[in-house]
């Protein structure tokens, strides 16, 4: 769709954003082909059943959710800041 709308290089690659050696691989490959990072856009979540802090029965179930949403963006933007540096780029994050 990127390329019918005008983009002249398109990569796709697929990550588990819960993997530190994922979200490297995910920076290392699109500076490989581009040979910059001009932005990271953190945009990884799922989502749980809405419950009240004070009500949590149990913090562990919901480690999974905390691993994608707080800990995908945190393991992406740790290896893309020296190329973000690099490039005076920008950090977006998506979150509700």
């Amino acid at each position: 769709m990127a390329r019918s709308l005008g983009s002249p290089d398109v990569t796709i690659i697929g990550a588990d954003v819960t993997k530190l050696q994922d979200t490297k691989r995910f920076v290392d490959e699109t500076v490989n082909h581009f040979g910059r990072l001009d932005h990271l856009v953190n945009n990884a979540g799922v989502i749980g059943v809405p419950i009240l802090i004070e009500d949590f029965p149990n913090f562990t179930k919901y480690t999974s959710i905390m691993e994608t949403n707080f800990w995908g963006a945190a393991y992406g933007t740790l290896y893309a800041i020296p190329h973000l540096k690099n490039s005076k780029g920008r950090i977006i994050v998506v979150a509700s």
